[in-house]
């Protein structure tokens, strides 16, 4: 580590001071995301059953883009068929 015995107990000291700082901060930023998150007038609980549920909504996007694509591929058979018929019909 680079660190004499003798400065070991400052150097420990110092590091304690650190983690202390450290802590101090996380605890504010913990302090600021919820107040931060209460002025959008949402809660904690609701973005971590948002997080958990965003999979299923991503899911669901998706299904309902493949949804509308099999909605265009029956719209088109179906004019197609209709275009058949008419033809039969007219010829």
């Amino acid at each position: 580590m680079g660190i004499s015995l003798s400065n070991l107990p400052n150097y420990v000291k110092e590091l304690g001071g650190e983690v202390e700082r450290l802590k101090n901060e996380l605890h504010r930023v913990k302090i600021e995301t919820v107040n931060e998150v209460h002025c959008y007038g949402t809660t904690i609980h609701l973005l971590e059953e948002y997080k958990q549920n965003k999979p299923t909504m991503e899911e669901l996007g998706r299904l309902k883009k493949e949804r509308d694509a099999c909605l265009m591929e029956l719209r088109r058979e179906r004019l197609w068929k209709k275009k058949a018929e008419e033809y039969k019909a007219n010829y």
